[in-house]
């Protein structure tokens, strides 16, 4: 479970709108503790595009400048994920497995609630070149290479459009075509080289997506996970109350895509400017095979100033307080390039951790050394438990086990009493629903690794 939020338009009160966005952003907290980050964009064709990303608690992200720079760059369009790093999707320690995820060229960024069930996952990174270990980076890279369709199915297939745009709708239907049994609530945002900021919103049944419509008194609207989280968002805020009459909330249909545009003539979403298409889903399991063909992560750099304090690796090099990434791991800051410069690729020095004889750990200085996949985590023995001793590691599982049907137990227990005392709101119930889906997805993939399928 994953946490989302975040705003499109042009604010008639940029203060008010940086209060709100950011208790927004530290409630969306309560959906995941793991990572927090941010991808956003300002007005006008020069527009920069801003973007940041870490492990740790969105409420410690609030306090860092990364974020406060925010309220000067005053995006027209933001996009913020608080992450619950599902186990097997990559470690949130490591800096690029964590939301958003962009293009290359950082004009176009994703956030995502949910998962990719582990067979399609599988399947599609065969074909489609990958950062990080985390499922949700797909999304990402179908979304970027639905270009490579031709005109002519897309007239076909989308008539009414032009190729600019029927190009993305495709590649979200294809999304869709991948998520029979996937979990999702997703937001794209695209900075558009004419001055348009657009944002793709769609759901399915297993998650929630909500929106508030302050465009006639703030110019804008914002989106979040769940009603309480933007109750309690403008409870905390204390500039927002002369905005909230006429406000409307408003959950996002499931199978429904919704797509809404906005461009210096338009700041504020119109009615003429949100499009709504739905989808056509079935329950039915249909087999599908790789056609051979496979996508490259292209080089590219960004159309205007990519306001960063990450690398192309998406490791952090200029922190106001060291982020403990994993034993031995420390970032490196590039010499010589500004905070809001387009950063190229540069070397991280690491150490390698070794056990003495008596249980203490030593840290062997290393050499400079390019991280990427292939850095071999074995050499960080506190990332896992010791297995030498295979009773001691029985022991470990089965405490672990007790735990977790303790706690089952425990959610039984208090939800069926709840449910009896109709003091569980229908809300409450379907989130409830939709965790323990999700806890049942996790556990059947968790069953894949001790060789059960």
């Amino acid at each position: 479970m994953c946490g989302i939020c975040g705003v499109i338009g042009e604010s008639k009160d940029s203060a008010a709108s940086f209060e709100l966005l950011t208790n927004l952003f530290a409630n969306t907290e309560q959906r995941g503790e793991d990572a927090a980050g941010y991808w956003g964009t300002q007005k006008g064709t020069k527009g920069a595009i801003a973007y940041h990303k870490e492990p740790g608690k969105s409420t410690d992200f609030i306090k860092r400048k990364a974020w406060r720079k925010i309220a000067k760059f005053d995006p027209n369009l933001i996009l913020l994920h608080c992450r619950a790093a599902t186990p097997g999707a990559g470690l949130p320690a490591i800096n690029k497995n964590n939301h958003p995820f962009i293009s290359p060229n950082g004009t176009i960024g994703l956030i995502h609630n949910g998962k990719v069930p582990d067979p399609e996952y599988k399947a599609l990174a065969q074909r489609y070149e990958l950062k990080s270990k985390c499922d949700s980076e797909i999304l990402l890279r179908i979304f970027e290479y639905g270009k490579s369709r031709d005109e002519k199915s897309l007239e076909e297939d989308f008539p009414d459009w032009k190729p600019e745009f029927s190009i993305k709708l495709a590649a979200v239907r294809d999304i869709w075509s991948y998520m029979t049994y996937g979990m999702m609530a997703v937001a794209i945002g695209e900075w558009l080289d004419n001055g348009d900021r657009r944002l793709w919103m769609f759901r399915n049944k297993h998650r929630s997506l909500w929106l508030a419509d302050l465009r006639h008194t703030l110019g804008q609207v914002f989106f979040f996970s769940t009603p309480k989280i933007w109750h309690d968002a403008i409870c905390d805020c204390h500039t927002i109350d002369s905005y909230l009459h006429n406000l409307k909330v408003i959950e996002v249909p499931s199978e429904e895509i919704w797509v809404m545009q906005i461009n210096e003539k338009n700041p504020t979403l119109t009615d003429n400017n949100l499009l709504k298409f739905k989808v056509a889903t079935s329950d039915k399991l249909v087999s599908w095979k790789l056609n051979g063909e496979s996508f490259k992560i292209p080089e590219s750099k960004p159309p205007v100033e990519l306001v960063t304090k990450l690398d192309c690796e998406d490791n952090v090099i200029d922190l106001e307080t060291p982020v403990q990434r994993y034993p031995g791991f420390n970032p490196a800051p590039a010499p010589n390039v500004g905070v809001n410069s387009y950063r190229p690729p540069w070397p991280t020095p690491i150490t390698k951790t070794t056990k003495n004889s008596d249980g203490s750990m030593t840290h062997i200085p290393g050499k400079i050394i390019e991280l990427d996949d292939d850095f071999d985590d074995d050499d960080n023995t506190d990332l896992f438990h010791d297995t030498s001793d295979t009773k001691a590691a029985v022991g470990k599982l089965e405490d672990a086990c007790k735990s977790l049907s303790q706690l089952v137990d425990d959610i039984e227990t208090n939800g069926s009493l709840k449910l009896m005392e109709s003091s569980l709101t229908p809300d409450d119930f379907t989130e409830l629903m939709a965790q323990l889906d999700q806890i049942g997805l996790d556990l059947r993939g968790t069953l894949q690794i001790i060789g059960v399928r």
